[in-house]
């Protein structure tokens, strides 16, 4: 199974999906080797350590929190083997939460 991130945006009776160009977030196991895993906590992390048990929906302000924390693992991962990966995961991430900022109040993302 594979992890994916979408971003959607409310039209004041349901969440629509937005387009993506690429929506790889990482594999299944992912939820714990990596955005679950002490290391990430460590960091600081609060939202993306969720997935550990859950899917995650962040709209509205937390969307800059959920920025945040892509940015803090961006930096963190430099010089690790996986490196390039995970840069290519998190940048997935990253245009979702660009994509869905746009909307303002009414964006959305969800990893899932």
């Amino acid at each position: 199974m594979t992890l994916i991130v979408s971003a959607h945006h409310f039209d004041g009776a349901r969440w629509c999906e937005l387009p993506l160009e690429r929506d790889l977030a990482g594999f299944e196991k992912t939820r714990h080797t990596f955005y679950g895993s002490p290391w990430a906590v460590n960091l600081g992390l609060q939202v993306l350590p969720l997935l550990r048990n859950e899917d995650v929906f962040v709209s509205g302000d937390d969307l800059a929190t959920l920025r945040l924390e892509v940015q803090t693992l961006l930096r963190a991962i430099v010089g690790r083997v996986d490196e390039q990966y995970w840069t290519e995961r998190l940048t997935n991430i990253s245009s979702a939460i660009d994509i869905a900022s746009r909307c303002g109040a009414d964006g959305a993302v969800s990893i899932s």
